[in-house]
């Protein structure tokens, strides 16, 4: 499916946004440093400008190299200021066998097969589906470097639900026999189904163990958002960091806006790819906006402070007789009513029933027998 950047989404900025800043916590955390020559792997697309923008931003010595298959979007790419860029197909998994043909393991192409990053974005449009599962895995254990991070993007909606349901009903039946490890070091698949159905709604967990399989156990986040032509899910994985559940967040029309208006750091214009015009456009409403809010809460605070409140004795004596007894039974305590009947006041059938004043009743609350 071709893509073009006219028509990418605000949601979509605004989850490649969050995904680049969350991959750089990591890193920062993992080597301590604030800056460094970090590898980055992505997909090139018809406007790799914004992404590697936004990237530079995050990490402005990141060592970036851009892959596709179109060669079209490789010299944009280039043109942008990819570091390395290649024409590939990022989802050619070769199994290689050793002598005996009694092991394999699933390897990149051959232009991917000898480098490591630390960070890999897979940008893809398709379903969750057991391609899309090995391709993850594939670069995951070959690919990324220890404690490194990966993004895994995939369509909502073009999947076959009963073989996704099949799948599910499997990892439950395995999470409840406690199968495939367990350890803080070896999760194993109740760790994964843990992981998944304590936030995530099961329509998505469900696509998001079909892509993952066992790397959930480091999902840390999950964001449903819409993309080009369909809904979308993107999901952040820090290797080697098993975590107890995932988070998970549904982007909503605005959030890019809100986003642009609450934060202060960096160049938004890049890490956002929205023009300064278009943020300074977004503010301006968000204050118009904000001050509406505030008219209207002032007002209506002054129109509650405005209204006289009846004390209960105004209120008592203007009662009819149905609504005392009433509010008798519904109000008055056992105890309450042996205390003013012993006091010489008469059940609520008559008009004359005074109500008992507030010192009155503190008066009971605190223990005192006689009113003050």
């Amino acid at each position: 499916m071709t893509m073009s950047a006219e028509v990418i989404s605000d949601q979509k900025r605004r989850v490649r946004a969050e995904f680049w800043l969350a991959a750089r916590a990591r890193l920062r955390a993992r080597d301590r440093v604030h800056h460094r020559a970090w590898r980055v792997l992505m997909i090139a697309g018809p406007a790799p400008a914004e992404e590697i923008n936004c990237i530079r931003e995050c990490m402005h010595q990141a060592h970036i190299t851009a892959v596709d298959i179109d060669e079209d979007n490789i010299m944009r790419a280039i043109d942008a200021g990819a570091d390395d860029a290649f024409v590939c197909d990022v989802g050619r998994v070769e199994h290689v066998h050793n002598a005996a043909g009694t092991y394999q393991k699933a390897m990149p192409p051959p232009e991917l097969a000898e480098k490591k990053f630390d960070i890999v974005s897979l940008d893809l449009t398709g379903p969750a589906d057991d391609w899309l599962a090995g391709v993850v895995g594939c670069y995951y254990r070959q690919a990324v470097t220890s404690k490194g991070a990966m993004m895994v993007t995939f369509s909502y909606g073009r999947d076959v639900v009963e073989w996704l349901t099949e799948q599910w009903n499997i990892l439950e039946w395995k999470a409840e026999r406690k199968m495939g490890g367990g350890s803080a070091y070896y999760p194993g698949y109740r760790d994964a189904f843990n992981a998944l159905q304590k936030e995530l709604p099961e329509p998505i967990a469900m696509r998001v163990w079909a892509a993952l399989r066992l790397r959930c156990n480091e999902l840390h986040y999950c964001m449903q958002y819409v993309g080009n032509r369909m809904p979308m899910v993107a999901c952040f994985i820090a290797k080697g960091d098993p975590i107890r559940w995932a988070e998970y967040t549904a982007l909503e029309p605005d959030d890019l806006q809100h986003a642009l208006v609450v934060s202060e750091q960096l160049n938004l214009a890049n890490l956002y790819a929205t023009p300064v015009e278009r943020i300074d456009a977004f503010r301006a409403a968000y204050t118009r906006k904000l001050a509406a809010h505030k008219a209207v809460a002032t007002k209506r605070q002054h129109q509650l402070e405005t209204v006289p409140v009846p004390s209960l004795e105004d209120a008592w004596q203007a009662a009819s007789n149905e609504e005392r007894a009433a509010w008798w039974d519904k109000y008055a305590k056992p105890a309450l009513r042996n205390y003013l009947i012993k006091n010489g006041w008469t059940p609520p059938a008559s008009k004359a029933l005074p109500l008992p004043t507030t010192p009155q009743l503190e008066g009971k609350r605190n223990g005192r027998t006689q009113p003050d």
